[in-house]
């Protein structure tokens, strides 16, 4: 018997366009979610890094490696600098004993956490003693910088919030998180691809507690991509590093709830709320 023929089909060419025509239909539909997706990604692991940056650093004052720790933040061009550094028992007992020392000065209390000199990640400041140019590496590696590109701030240019064990001495920089006196124990990040200063501002500054700051206002400027104000808010993947002067670090993120022509936003936190303390 001849052998039978095989009767194989390929696509014709009109079936191979209608295809890809729905591949590149699916392929549209989900790639604004995808982008957004990896956008909060992004953001949700700056706000992570500087997160373990903050309670590393802090650490090392419970285990009594440092005995005044600082959390220095540079928003720049180049991205947000965050670093930590510390002082030693043997410099904070020096400084505590001499009568002289500045740390002592009852009007100069509020600058036991300045900042110091603008520094980035090519500079230092030597005022710290992780940071002296002579500093053993046991010390100078309890702590870490780092810069951070997917999230900005509220404010420009720098600030701190410093830490000591038992929550002793604490306070902040004079200018932007303790401008008043009274640390404010949190900060805001955002995307930076869509604000510059999360829609939030000078508001920053003005609120104590994370529950009082207002709702982002509405996004100004073009080059972020401005929608509604619902789609401002949600897209800004606001969230929040909290602190006490305990130690106690935990986040929070701004939650949208979208309605037909209306929103309401608020604060969820990702881990059990810290306990309360006195600011001082």
């Amino acid at each position: 018997m001849p052998p039978q023929e095989k009767n194989i089909k390929g696509f014709s060419i009109l079936e191979l366009v209608v295809v890809l025509a729905l591949v590149a239909i699916i392929s549209g539909a989900a790639y604004p979610n995808f982008s957004e997706w990896n956008k909060e990604r992004a953001v949700r692991s700056d706000v992570d890094k500087i997160a373990a940056l903050i309670k590393n650093t802090y650490t090392q004052t419970e285990r009594g490696a440092l005995a005044y720790v600082q959390i220095y933040f540079n928003q720049t061009g180049d991205g947000l600098f965050v670093e930590g550094r510390g002082l030693t028992m043997s410099t904070l007992a020096t400084k505590i004993n001499n009568g002289d020392d500045d740390w002592n000065d009852i009007d100069k209390i509020g600058e036991r956490c300045d900042p110091g000199p603008v520094v980035t990640a090519t500079t230092v400041n030597a005022n710290w003693d992780t940071h002296k140019t002579d500093a053993p590496a046991e010390i100078s590696n309890l702590v870490y910088d780092i810069t951070v590109k997917d999230v900005t701030t509220t404010f420009d240019g720098t600030a701190a919030i410093c830490f000591s064990r038992n929550g002793k001495f604490y306070g902040g920089d004079e200018t932007v998180i303790a401008a008043d006196g009274a640390p404010i124990n949190f900060i805001l990040l955002c995307s930076a691809k869509r604000s510059n200063d999360c829609n939030i501002g000078d508001s920053y500054g003005a609120n104590k507690d994370i529950k009082d700051i207002p709702s982002p206002v509405m996004c100004s400027s073009s080059a972020f991509g401005c929608g509604t104000e619902t789609d401002d808010q949600k897209n800004l993947y606001l969230n929040a590093i909290k602190w006490s002067r305990y130690g106690n670090i935990s986040k929070a993120k701004w939650q949208v709830k979208r309605s037909l022509d209306s929103y309401t936003g608020s604060w969820s936190d990702e881990t059990p709320e810290e306990e309360e303390d006195d600011e001082g």
